[in-house]
């Protein structure tokens, strides 16, 4: 083991080796990935269980990459208690303005399932007690799993659940999208305006109770300053809804469907470089959006009114899910992505450019379609 101590709190951090090798895993998924400033090295994050699906044995995965993405290798393992009811869950990884990665996720004390044959037993608790933590860690340092350990730190910041990326206010506010699953309101926004010393909950976006689930919010300020909150609900073919701000995330109007068809299911969007949006889904343009399959990538030059070109990323298989991702500092766009979690229980990755997305097709010669950051039982890329 090696160990952190930081703001009163200890941590368990390990090596990817012996009962947190990639062979003891039988379920892994939900990622997420971060470049460095440089560009020079990525970053991907994923949970894992050895006993089931969203069980309380759940623990982190961090993994990196410093040549493009053709090679990945994992470097550090996170766990609150090993072999204890505490379960870490849905991590997310984000570079902040001062250069630094937070490496963020959500710990759960669990508690037995009443059915003892719920495929979900042991992950069960009260999210009311759901805690978010976070941890810094330097992007462009050369991976050293005991200096990670001991520099990274680990902090509550508010209690909840994010699985999507902050968003940066042109004021320099930031913005978390929180969830408190099933809450009125539940899709709530938890604010910094000192640089991620301190957060503060300001407010949030209220589903009608029918559409509640896990939220998986992600906020965009848009060209007039007013921001929007894309929000995922219960029912597909119409998953996806909207609601607006024009008081800095304070107060939010009623949420209502968007014009795009998805499924229950994670989605991502970002503002890019150029000022346009980006989002990846599930679902080919036209389609009903009640699967989750064709992971594709939109884009929209007119604030996510309409959203005219689309780069199928990957088509024809079932149980991909869950995108996240980063524009490099070339202009590429990076992305990762779950396929069968309790299958192949592969994490893939795509890099493309928004001229890839308006020709529907890689054509750069920088970009490409899927490729393995890890696979089932695969041992090659542990340190």
């Amino acid at each position: 083991m090696i160990s952190s101590q930081k703001d009163g709190q200890r941590s368990g951090f390990f090596p990817p080796i012996g009962q947190y090798a990639p062979n003891t895993r039988y379920h892994e998924g939900i990622p997420s990935l971060a470049a460095s400033p440089s560009g020079g090295r990525l970053w991907a994050t994923w949970y894992a269980s050895a006993t089931g699906c969203e069980v309380a044995d759940n623990y982190l995965i961090l993994s990196t990459s410093a040549d493009d993405g053709a090679t990945w290798r994992e470097v550090l393992v996170y766990d609150p208690d090993p072999n204890g009811p505490v379960r870490a869950f849905d991590p997310e990884l984000w570079v902040a303005p001062d250069g630094l990665m937070r490496w963020s996720w959500t710990e759960r004390t669990c508690q037995p399932a009443a059915d003892p044959g719920d495929k979900y037993a042991g992950c069960h608790s009260d999210p009311s007690c759901d805690r978010l933590m976070m941890a810094e860690l330097d992007p462009d340092a050369e991976p050293d799993a005991a200096a990670m350990a001991d520099s990274c730190g680990v902090r509550q910041i508010a209690r909840g659940v994010m699985m999507c990326k902050p968003t940066v206010l042109s004021d320099g506010t930031w913005l978390l999208p929180v969830a408190h699953w099933k809450e009125a309101p539940s899709a709530c926004v938890v604010a910094s305006t000192d640089g991620g010393k301190t957060f503060a909950g300001r407010g949030g976006a209220t589903l009608p109770e029918s559409e509640r689930t896990f939220d998986e919010h992600q906020i965009v300020e848009l060209a007039d300053g007013r921001l929007r909150l894309y929000i995922r609900t219960a029912k597909g073919p119409h998953a996806l809804w909207e609601a607006e701000s024009a008081d800095g995330g304070r107060t939010w109007t009623a949420p209502r469907p968007s014009a795009l068809p998805h499924t229950s299911s994670r989605f991502f969007v970002r503002r890019l470089s150029s000022g346009n949006l980006l989002m990846v889904k599930n679902g080919l343009p036209g389609e009903p959006g009640s699967a989750r399959r064709d992971m594709t990538a939109y884009l929209s030059g007119d604030d996510g009114a309409t959203w005219p070109w689309a780069l199928p990323l990957d088509t024809g298989r079932e149980k991909v899910s869950y995108p996240d991702g980063q524009q490099l500092p070339d202009g590429r766009i990076a992305v990762v992505y779950d396929c069968d979690r309790t299958g192949a229980r592969q994490i893939l990755f795509a890099c493309f450019r928004e001229e890839d997305i308006k020709e529907g097709r890689f054509l750069s010669a920088d970009s490409h379609a899927m490729r393995t950051v890890h696979s089932k039982n695969d041992s090659s890329d542990t340190q």
